[in-house]
């Protein structure tokens, strides 16, 4: 399958969407979808587009491949099965599990090329970001993602796609200056330029406040996002589904 993006010239491309921050070293464009959640019913707008997307992409719901990363381990596949419920509602019928923990086989990234859709469940973020960097799995992401291929994450697995954990360490520390001699290793895929914060709907006054702190810190762009919302990054566009937050 050719998932190769068509379209305007790199140029043309680069100058449209550099507001954006969506533009990575390589100069394609990504699919990415930032799930807070895909518990509620809310998510089923997400849901749609996704499905929508893949079809395409696929030639055919039944057609659609979505492979399962976990966070951390899942040897008993609970996290797994239970997700193969969910998309199993939406059509997919073909699922594929990758793990990048203790079970992992490179032969595996063969198979993972050949999905349609990547999906980074949720979890710890520290526990998923320290996998992916032993396995060098960043790259993959950005290859797969510029050849066409869509990457769902879902809280841990959203936060992943962005540039940094940088926010979840400032939470459990409870002020952002607990980050600053660590920002090197809080680094992410950095898939985008932005950061991500799932389940805002959930956090008190308390934390908000330092959200912003943390922005002017270290000049970054925050999308936080309420349980059944998120944020969709596709065709060089950013599209955000709910009453999204935004801090900078």
């Amino acid at each position: 399958m050719d998932r190769k993006s068509e379209g305007c010239p790199r140029r043309q491309l680069a100058e449209r969407y550099a507001p954006y921050n969506l533009w990575f070293e390589g100069g394609e464009v990504m699919s990415l979808y930032f799930y807070s959640d895909q518990i509620i019913e809310e998510n089923k707008r997400i849901d749609m587009m996704l499905i929508d997307e893949a079809s395409k992409l696929a030639g055919g719901v039944e057609n659609i491949i979505l492979a399962y990363i976990p966070s951390g381990g899942d040897p008993e596949r609970n996290y797994y099965n239970d997700r193969v419920k969910y998309y199993s509602k939406l059509g997919i019928k073909n699922f594929f599990f990758f793990d990048l923990n203790d079970e992992y086989d490179e032969d595996g990234l063969k198979k993972l090329e050949r999905c349609t859709i990547i999906h980074l469940s949720g979890g710890k973020p520290q526990i998923l970001n320290n996998n992916v960097k032993r396995r060098e799995f960043g790259i993959f992401m950005k290859r797969f993602s510029s050849e066409g291929g869509i990457l769902v994450g879902v809280s841990a697995g959203a936060i992943q796609m962005t540039k940094s954990i940088g926010l979840f360490v400032a939470f459990q520390k409870g002020f952002v200056y607990e980050v600053d001699n660590h920002m090197e290793s809080l680094t992410t895929s950095k898939l985008v330029e932005f950061e991500f914060i799932p389940h805002f709907n959930r956090f008190d006054d308390e934390y908000k406040s330092c959200l912003k702190e943390y922005a002017s810190r270290y000049s970054s762009r925050i999308y936080c996002c309420n349980d059944g919302d998120g944020v969709i990054v596709r065709d060089g566009s950013l599209e955000l589904v709910g009453p999204i937050t935004v801090i900078n």
